[in-house]
């Protein structure tokens, strides 16, 4: 999004809050590109927005792969992931965001590829042209990534971070050139779950979230 928006003045806020701290002070200076990212919709978001101009890019995935990422991550079986609160609010918030005016959806499939479809798409619903969609669809590919946060685990301030956050003393760490947790991504694959869950898992993920799952023809 930053790549987009070269010409222009911008506040780029990573992952949003649930006090939302900090989207109160970015909303505070007129004339200013805010740029967010949230996994689900918090209460009393719409109202704060309420008079601005929003623009929402909703990317999706099937949620059988979140969820094999989720335990990748976390450790945790999938009877214990498909079910967190956090995964589930996040799901079942589709509605809200659907309840905005301006709306695009974008495949995780087209983000994880090396098409430019994902980033045209994107600058085609911002009304930004003259761009350069192949630079900036290798630049932000999966794999560049993935680079970018095996240099940021190797780096002290990474060191320093994960030892505070232990210590439950300071937040995840995250890169703060890419805003990428250091877990974020973790093998990319967009089937792996195939190989991973039962039919009789993959069936309760589907009857679980069956409107998420239909509205995006996941089968």
């Amino acid at each position: 999004m930053q790549e987009l928006y070269l010409d222009e003045k911008i506040i780029d806020l990573g992952f949003v809050d649930s006090d939302f701290v900090l989207l109160k002070e970015a909303i505070k200076e007129n004339g200013e590109i805010i740029l967010a990212k949230m996994h689900n919709h918090p209460n009393g978001l719409k109202s704060l927005l309420s008079g601005h101009q929003v623009k929402l890019v909703y990317s999706h995935r099937d949620l059988r792969a979140c969820i094999l990422s989720l335990t990748k991550k976390t450790g945790k079986p999938f009877d214990k992931v498909y079910k967190m609160s956090f995964f589930e609010e996040a799901v079942l918030s589709l509605s809200n965001w659907q309840s905005y005016d301006h709306i695009t959806y974008i495949d995780y499939k087209d983000i994880k590829g090396e098409s430019e479809k994902a980033v045209k798409q994107i600058a085609s619903f911002l009304q930004i042209k003259n761009i350069n969609t192949k630079l900036i669809t290798e630049k932000f590919s999966i794999e560049r990534q993935k680079k970018r946060i095996k240099s940021y685990k190797r780096s002290p301030k990474f060191i320093l971070r994960i030892l505070l956050h232990k210590l439950r003393l300071a937040p995840l760490p995250k890169d703060e050139n890419s805003l990428l947790h250091f877990n974020h991504i973790q093998s990319g694959s967009i089937e792996e779950w195939k190989n991973i869950f039962t039919k009789e898992q993959s069936e309760i993920v589907k009857n679980t979230y069956s409107e998420w799952m239909n509205f995006f023809k996941y089968e």
